[in-house]
């Protein structure tokens, strides 16, 4: 492997990281502004833009020996299954952030998401 396709795995993996930080933080101060009696949403609004960046690299490694077919059946299957949620998380929607939860299977998700949901469930 040459430099330059290091520097460019680097450079790409660094975007895929910070855009959903980015995003998160664009939308928060977004939401800040029109009303400022309302919570942070930071954490919501991260879990739909990371989730949503993060699904095929997800659905990719637990396939790694899947043929390129089936690998992308998968990652199409999880961004038909994920966008919704996703933007319904954007929209500070309960079903949307809960779903969005749920989708990603991890229990350590889902303790934080709760206590998290259950601190702005009246501001849905």
């Amino acid at each position: 492997m040459n430099n330059t396709t290091l520097i460019a795995g680097f450079i790409v993996a660094a975007v895929v990281l910070f855009a959903p930080f980015v995003c998160a933080q664009l939308l928060n101060k977004r939401l800040q502004k029109q009303h400022p009696e309302f919570k942070s949403y930071f954490w919501g609004y991260y879990t739909a833009c990371a989730l949503f960046v993060f699904q095929p690299f997800i659905v990719a490694g637990q396939l790694h020996n899947a043929d390129v077919s089936m690998l992308r059946f998968w990652v199409i299957f999880s961004f038909l299954i994920t966008l919704p949620f996703s933007v319904m998380t954007i929209l500070r929607l309960k079903a949307g952030f809960i779903a969005l939860s749920i989708i990603t299977l991890n229990p350590i998700i889902w303790i934080i998401n709760g206590f998290y949901i259950k601190n702005r469930w009246d501001e849905f």
